[in-house]
Formats: structure tokens, C-alpha cells, sequence
């Protein structure tokens, strides 16, 4: 009976809060194991993932102006986080060559660098998205499904294959 309402949205909020200050000093670390695995994360942008999924969040709780479901939220975040995690892979899969002559911090890149090969990282990007789109249609709803696929393609077309290629910004 305590965790109704404003204390259940507050409780949420400073969850969420600090989900995403262990996700930031995570990711920030000094030390980090090497493998694989590490570069497949790396494809996904997790520093940029977090933002959205914040965001994502924050809307999930003023859209519905109160908390609904913490199985819809858990499948809201899940599809939103595939969603980030495929453009940004599509990103890595397209931006490879001038990752190379960016400089040292886009050419360590595991596209660029060739720790992950390029048609990985492709179909990688390609199956997080599809799975996201799946996901949250399935599980949440057309709008947001289509909300993310509209996200994920500007992030890959209008800016990784337009605006990154044609402006200094």
C-alpha cells in the first residue's frame, strides 16, 4: 500500500536514476575485460543507449502520467534498447571508412579496426532492429514500434549517411 503513486514513481525515477550512474561509471572504467563480446557491446553504443533509455523512460511514465505496468515498462526499455543498439551497430557497419581517418579515438572502432568484420557488424545491426520492431509491436504497441523504426532510420540515413558525410557538424 506504501508504493502506489507518487512514491512508486518516485521509487522508480531514483531506480532508474541509478541504473544509469552504474552504467556511466561501468562504462567509463579504466579497466575493461577484452574479448568479443566487449566489441559486439562496443557496436551498440551503451554510453548513447542510456540517454535513450532515459528519455524513453521519462516519456513511459508522462505519457501515462502514472506508472501502469512494470512488465510494459521492462518491454518498452528492452525494445527501446535493441532499437539504439542496431542503429548504432548500422552506424559502426557504415561509418568504417572514415572511422580509419578520423583519428585515434573512431579508429580503434571493432569495424574500423577489423575486430569485427564488417558483415557481423551488419547483420548484427540489422537483427537488433528487426527484433525491436518485432518486440514492441508484439509486446507494446504499433506506435511505439514505429516510433523506434523511425528513430533508428534517421539515426542511420539522415544522419550517419547525410548529415555526418555533408556538414562539419
Amino acid at each position: 500500500a506504501l508504493l502506489t503513486g507518487p512514491v512508486l514513481h518516485l521509487t522508480l525515477a531514483s531506480l532508474a536514476l541509478a541504473a544509469c550512474a552504474w552504467t556511466a561509471a561501468y562504462t567509463f572504467r579504466a579497466s575493461v575485460a577484452p574479448g568479443l563480446w566487449r566489441d559486439y557491446v562496443t557496436l551498440t553504443k551503451p554510453r548513447i543507449m542510456s540517454l535513450l533509455l532515459l528519455t524513453g523512460a521519462a516519456g513511459f511514465f508522462v505519457g501515462a502520467g502514472h506508472f501502469s505496468s512494470l512488465g510494459a515498462f521492462g518491454l518498452t526499455m528492452l525494445g527501446l534498447a535493441l532499437a539504439c543498439g542496431g542503429a548504432s551497430a548500422l552506424n559502426h557497419y557504415l561509418d568504417r571508412d572514415i572511422d580509419k581517418l578520423m583519428g585515434s579515438r573512431t579508429e580503434r572502432r571493432p569495424v574500423a579496426s577489423g575486430r569485427v568484420p564488417a558483415p557481423a557488424a551488419l547483420e548484427f545491426g540489422l537483427a537488433l532492429s528487426a527484433f525491436s520492431f518485432v518486440l514492441l509491436d508484439a509486446l507494446v504497441n504499433l506506435p511505439t514500434a514505429l516510433l523506434a523504426l523511425a528513430g533508428n532510420l534517421f539515426y542511420v540515413l539522415v544522419y550517419t549517411r547525410w548529415l555526418k558525410r555533408s556538414t562539419a557538424q
